[in-house]
């Protein structure tokens, strides 16, 4: 279940901080959602000219590569295509490889905000001169101009510049930070077996990575973040932003200067770009580190899960791609709250059949005329693929295409018209609404039940974890506290002790809630470890100090600290938790020696395993 907006997260705040920030838009840009990270150091080395001209993209394809881009506009918006690529060294480094992660950046100078938008690599996509096939394969196909291309075609969005990291850049990248700690959210294992790929092809990379916070090298690092055997590729971007988060947090300034840093991003193995003018780089960079995090949007196309003849495909969503590129194009923080709402007699409205149901355009004009718009149906779509209702507004009408959205629901799209959605029977209209499959009827909110219904946290009472508790108290030294509460039905999973750098004494409790939905609890002797920098807020709550830390509108973690412990509970990678169910883990946390529950209290019985894998 996702996190609604909350009264104690920053992220969408409109102002603008005094501080300066690490420049967290190139982290995030880099490598936001796939193969090769180390971007959150790459903006700020490359202020140096040197640098720069060291990291060029040369040579024939490089020269036609950047023929193909889009000149700049002046103040406009400069769009960056990012692409982490998979070639690998050694035998294979004279293969170009497949594209291992594709983001479109945005940096709009005048409205002073950093938009995102990442592509699943097995989307299926139209490749110019190619034919249909997964996203990632046109980087093999035709290097960085037939990515551009592709991107280019499937959005409708010019690009104008590019950046190109791949693994060995980012080993280098994270080898020259000295590792990168991060909080692992569940195990990570896979080892190939004899049968796994034949004739050592299409092998997934080996790892086994624990859970808990640790320093992760750049071997480990790179399997951790690009690990997807058995596992989503949602949680694959999710742990993307997570590692880049921490990176973030981890590098300062002075450190980019250091020689290391300057010989990784030199080694034209590892990174490429195009920008040629070192002032123009210089420019895009002051306004990374200005940026504050409220002002960067995330977003990706994910498609759905499909296949075209034997093989696995993330197949495209009707009106998926049209609404990431609106949002993209307009972020929820510049949209703002509060729109101002259009009359809807002022409307015009012409409906189209899109779903192939018998009378559905004319159900849905009728309703939408019941509404007070003047609505009218034109016929049908080319094509009966809407499953769910789209909106498309003319350009001067997106107050209204919105409005008219939230008519019909939270699965409906919204996106700018295009041309070829204009003819005789549409040009006169404000918006064009196709009439969905699923539709039945319009959503319209009611005034009586407008008012706000606070949460309450979904936990359960438990003593079940005192005894393993009291036993790991005994052997580590650490001020242990236990969870008398804990997300309902939650099993353990993993209970780990063990040190950071083989010094400080940790336990890591992983639990999962639902069919793999892993959160956990961390408690550690280190009294100002680098996960707390770069927090939400602090608050006082149940008596305690706590710290919050929020992505976007969801809270990803919650921090405490007694003496020299600190401790922390994580949120699942997919926000399972709510933020009242965070808080009241966090809130009946106690010694061991001193848990108990009210009297007349349920004690809820738990599955533990103390070292169970996790798929």
């Amino acid at each position: 279940m996702s996190e609604q907006p909350h009264t104690e997260a920053t992220y969408y705040q409109m102002g603008r901080t005094k501080q300066r920030r690490w420049p967290w838009v190139a982290a995030a840009s880099l490598w936001l959602a796939g193969g090769a990270v180390g971007g959150a150091v790459f903006s700020g080395i490359l202020k140096a000219d040197k640098t720069r001209e060291a990291t060029l993209d040369v040579g024939p394809s490089a020269v036609a590569a950047q023929q193909a881009l889009d000149p700049e506009v002046p103040d406009q918006p400069i769009n960056i295509l990012l692409i982490g690529s998979d070639k690998r060294s050694g035998k294979e480094a004279a293969k170009t490889g497949l594209s291992d992660s594709i983001i479109l950046v945005k940096l709009d100078f005048k409205r002073d905000f950093v938009s995102m938008l990442s592509f699943q690599r097995d989307l299926w996509v139209h490749i110019p001169g190619h034919g249909n096939s997964k996203i990632n394969a046109a980087y093999q196909l035709g290097g960085v101009k037939l990515v551009k291309e592709t991107v280019k075609e499937l959005t409708g969005q010019p690009i104008n510049q590019y950046v190109n990291l791949d693994f060995q850049g980012f080993r280098n990248l994270v080898k020259a930070v000295g590792g990168v700690y991060v909080d692992v959210d569940r195990r990570y294992y896979h080892r190939n077996g004899p049968g796994d790929c034949p004739g050592g092809k299409n092998c997934y990379s080996e790892l086994d990575i624990q859970p808990g916070y640790q320093r992760l090298n750049g071997v480990d690092a790179l399997a951790f973040a690009r690990y997807r055997h058995d596992d989503s590729d949602n949680n694959r971007v999710i742990r993307q932003q997570l590692f880049l988060s921490e990176l973030k947090r981890q590098v300062k300034d002075n450190v980019l200067d250091t020689p290391s840093f300057i010989d990784a991003l030199a080694d034209k193995k590892g990174l490429t770009h195009s920008f040629k003018s070192t002032s123009k780089f210089l420019d895009i960079v002051r306004f990374a580190i200005g940026i504050d995090k409220s002002r960067i949007s995330r977003g990706y196309v994910s498609g759905t899960s499909g296949s075209v003849g034997a093989a696995a495909v993330q197949l495209q969503v009707t009106g998926e791609v049209a609404q990431k590129v609106a949002e993209w194009q307009r972020p929820a923080f510049v949209v703002g709250p509060a729109e101002r709402r259009i009359a809807p007699s002022a409307v015009r409205v012409a409906v189209l059949n899109g779903g192939g149901r018998l009378l559905g355009a004319d159900d849905l004009a009728a309703a939408l005329q019941a509404q007070g718009y003047q609505a009218f149906v034109v016929g049908n779509t080319p094509q009966s693929n809407y499953a769910d209702s789209a909106v498309f507004y003319a350009s001067n009408r997106e107050d209204a295409g919105r409005q008219v959205r939230e008519l019909l629901g939270p699965r409906a799209s919204v996106a700018p018209r295009s041309r070829d959605q204009v003819n005789p029977l549409t040009k006169q209209a404000d918006i064009i609404v196709v009439a969905g499959a699923n539709f039945r009827a319009l959503t319209v909110p009611k005034v009586a039940n407008t008012r706000q219904v606070k949460r309450r946290a979904d936990t359960v009472s438990t003593l079940a974890l005192v005894s393993a508790f009291r036993s790991t108290k005994a052997r580590t030294g650490l001020a242990v506290l236990v969870p008398t509460k804990v997300a309902r039905e939650s099993r353990v999973r993993t209970i780990r002790e063990y040190r950071v750098d083989g010094t400080r004494p940790a336990l890591k409790v992983v639990f999962e809630s639902g069919y793999r939905k892993y959160w956990s609890i961390e408690q550690l002797k280190w009294k100002n470890p680098p996960i707390l920098k770069g927090f939400t807020k602090h608050i006082r709550k149940c008596h305690t100090d706590l710290t919050t830390f929020y992505d976007g509108k969801n809270m990803m973690r919650l921090a405490w600290q007694r003496g020299d412990t600190t401790y922390w509970v994580s949120n699942s990678l997919d926000y399972a938790l709510t933020s009242e169910t965070m808080y009241d883990i966090a809130c009946n946390m106690r010694p061991v020696n001193r848990a108990s529950l009210p009297k007349g209290t349920v004690d809820t019985k738990l599955s533990i395993r103390t070292s169970g894998d996790t798929p």
